[in-house]
């Protein structure tokens, strides 16, 4: 039996993540992340998602992302998006502005 994942109004029935990490000389600002994810009937800003994968990388204090959602009865959306975090190289990150995105597009 599953047990549902729910923060705050983001819930999922399933959901499972697998990452790696790599950080050099105990630099965590130079940290290098990579995660894919899986999840199942997912609930996101008031939306029903049948499934929703994501690839997600951390690099050079960089996110990028690449998300699909299916949806029934919809044709699968497509998302793109790089964050850059702002701030001096070494230091935590201040604020993040986006860099680069793409409206959904269908698959």
């Amino acid at each position: 039996m599953a047990t549902p994942v729910a923060y705050g109004d983001v819930s999922a029935l399933t959901m499972t993540t697998t990452y790696s990490a790599q950080v050099s000389d105990l630099e965590f600002a130079e940290a290098k992340v990579s995660a894919e994810t899986a999840a199942t009937f997912v609930t996101l800003a008031g939306q029903h998602i049948n499934e929703l994968s994501a690839k997600t990388d951390y690099d050079a204090r960089q996110i990028n992302f690449d998300a699909t959602a299916k949806q029934a009865e919809r044709s699968p959306h497509n998302l793109r998006l790089s964050v850059v975090a702002s701030g001096p190289p070494g230091s935590a990150p201040a604020a993040t502005r986006p860099r680069r995105s793409e409206q959904p597009l269908a698959a």
